[in-house]
């Protein structure tokens, strides 16, 4: 099944192969030869193997062009493979500092990424000349990757989400719905879901392994299995048709106007403003919401496919929630009913028990000459027995 490119990656990565790159003659060279290894999977580093996705080589062809760029502007690095560690760490301090900035005059967010991005350039570079007997010295041992703040997203409650669901057109509504319960990743999971992925009448989802970029998953849906059901129903959608097929720009678009008119243009608790709003928030509000009602870190993980727990600790700090959930709160999860189900089994066996007991106790009483009154007291015996056998039956 041909997996479905929201960004239109292959694209815009052929694109950038066949422009002109604006950068001296050695740095375009490297830079492109990194690139083609980097998409036949061919001197990586680290622990993962193979090609990298349409999507994620533009993603590092334009993020190591721009640091290219600005060694080249700020340091007259003409080729970079003359860098010095010196210079590498003042780079890289100036844009911490905020001394270097980007194409909008602001100081760079993410330094954190853009020096892991070149650690991964520089050991490919040392990888790829030891092959060719050439040894090269690691310049980035003590560059710091360390991120200064979290990405921020539009934060919204569950409650909120009602109000945009109240005021959103039907393919919106239906469209927001299975991203908040889901938690899945929009575009590029949610815009490959296909009619044949739900199971059980649409109370199960198989994120299918291929159209993910962690691992494969089924997850139970618990809110929006109904509203998917019609929706599929009303545009007559079969197993094989994409359950929806707009655009991310379009759709962004509808949400921007959606916060604004729900959240406003102030910024929320995640640090971004409501009229912000886009696809990317309802995964972290959905984690959010799901935090507190999952009782193990495991199962949260595996909603949401995440292979670490950093942003689990994320969603915890920013909400203020590391000694707030209780034991209610951690019984509110999927596994919710069969716990109740076993509770119920349980206390039918008690009281069966509290009968048999009880039949016993009157059988006694009576080959003894008592007999119980309507308080449930014992009468009949001489006063000393009396007075034992009702202290025991208060004490039950």
């Amino acid at each position: 099944m041909l997996k479905v490119d929201p960004h239109n990656s292959e694209y815009y990565l052929e694109r950038w192969k066949d422009r002109n790159l604006n950068l001296s003659k050695s740095n375009s060279e490297i830079i492109r030869e990194y690139i083609s290894d980097m998409e036949i999977g061919r001197n990586t580093s680290g622990s993962k193997k193979g090609g990298r996705s349409k999507i994620k080589l533009l993603a590092i062809a334009r993020q190591v062009e721009r640091m290219l760029f600005l060694l080249e502007v700020e340091f007259k690095v003409k080729d970079v493979k003359k860098l010095s560690e010196k210079t590498l760490i003042e780079f890289f301090n100036q844009l911490t500092q905020g001394k270097i900035l980007n194409t909008y005059g602001k100081p760079y967010k993410s330094v954190g990424d853009y020096a892991a991005r070149f650690k991964a350039f520089w050991h490919w570079y040392m990888k790829s000349r030891k092959k060719k007997n050439i040894i090269i010295p690691d310049i980035c041992e003590d560059l710091s990757t360390n991120k200064k703040e979290k990405p921020p997203f539009v934060y919204f409650t569950n409650k909120e989400l009602e109000k945009m669901i109240d005021k959103a057109d039907y393919e919106t509504r239906v469209f927001i719905s299975f991203l908040f319960d889901t938690g899945i990743r929009s575009p590029t999971e949610a815009l490959n879901i296909r009619v044949f992925d739900f199971r059980d009448d649409y109370s199960q989802l198989n994120i299918r392994e291929e159209i993910t970029k962690t691992f494969g998953r089924q997850i139970r849906l618990m809110m929006c299995g109904d509203a998917i059901k019609k929706y599929v129903d009303d545009n007559n959608l079969q197993g094989s048709d994409l359950l929806f097929t707009f655009t991310p720009p379009a759709m962004n678009k509808r949400l921007k106007k959606l916060g604004m008119l729900v959240l406003g243009n102030e910024a929320t608790i995640g640090r971004k403003k409501g009229s912000e709003l886009t696809m990317y928030d309802f995964r972290h509000s959905s984690g959010c919401f799901w935090l507190p009602r999952y009782k193990s870190e495991s199962a949260l993980k595996y909603r949401f496919g995440w292979k670490k727990s950093d942003m689990i600790f994320y969603y915890t700090e920013l909400l203020g929630m590391k000694d707030t959930i209780n034991d209610e709160d951690m019984l509110i999860n999927i596994t919710k009913t069969e716990i109740e189900k076993k509770l119920i089994g349980q206390d039918k066996q008690l009281k069966k028990m509290q009968k048999t007991i009880e039949s016993l106790s009157t059988q006694v009483l009576k080959l003894e000459g008592g007999v119980l009154n309507d308080e449930g007291l014992v009468v009949g015996f001489d006063k000393e027995i009396d007075s034992f056998w009702q202290q025991k039956m208060k004490n039950k």
